[in-house]
């Protein structure tokens, strides 16, 4: 027998169809496995899929809230939503971003939402949508945002080949990190 959270991966990674007393196993795209196995209560062996459908465009980056209450969609119409997990509705729109919102994060407290777009972070106070501030400092498209553990500091990586760290209270750049040969895709603590 395979651990709880196994089987939680693979019972969601493939899609039982059942019709005409024939069962048909069809593999799901990465970005639904991805949604199915975020950290939320389900049952193995019936995974539940709800669909959102709040964005003009296709969705880019989603992320869970630590305390497993919110998602947060960033999609290539330039918004983020802010989802409810546990009913599936629309909880907020945030509006600001000039182009696709292609990462985002979570701070460790659920209480604010970094996104990343072309040129420019934001960070978003979850309860109210408000925005807290803009960092700029990176040349082209923030790829990844991640919040240290004490939710402190904020790492973005770019397509400028760089890594910036940021102080979340302020937004104050601490640092960058250059000397990539190529863009940085993924940050994390």
């Amino acid at each position: 027998m395979l651990p709880a959270p196994i089987q939680i991966w693979f019972s969601n990674v493939l899609a039982i169809t059942r019709m005409k007393n024939t069962t048909t196993l069809k593999r799901l795209p990465l970005p639904l496995c991805l949604l199915l196995v975020a950290p939320m209560t389900c049952d193995a062996q019936r995974p539940e899929l709800v669909v959102q459908t709040g964005h003009s465009s296709g969705v880019l980056s989603v992320a869970f809230s630590p305390d497993g209450k919110t998602l947060a969609s960033g999609s290539g119409d330039d918004t983020i939503k802010l989802w409810d997990v546990a009913t599936g509705t629309q909880l907020s729109s945030l509006e600001g971003h000039d182009s696709f919102v292609i990462a985002i994060a979570f701070s460790p407290d659920s209480k604010t939402l970094a996104s990343g777009s072309f040129i420019t972070i934001k960070l978003w106070d979850v309860a109210t949508g408000t925005l807290l501030r803009s960092l700029e400092g990176h040349s082209n498209w923030v790829t990844a945002v991640a919040f240290s553990p004490d939710g402190k500091t904020l790492a973005s990586g770019s397509q400028d080949d760089s890594i910036k760290l940021w102080e979340v209270a302020t937004g104050t750049q601490l640092r960058s990190l250059e000397g990539h040969i190529g863009f940085v895709i993924a940050v994390a603590f």
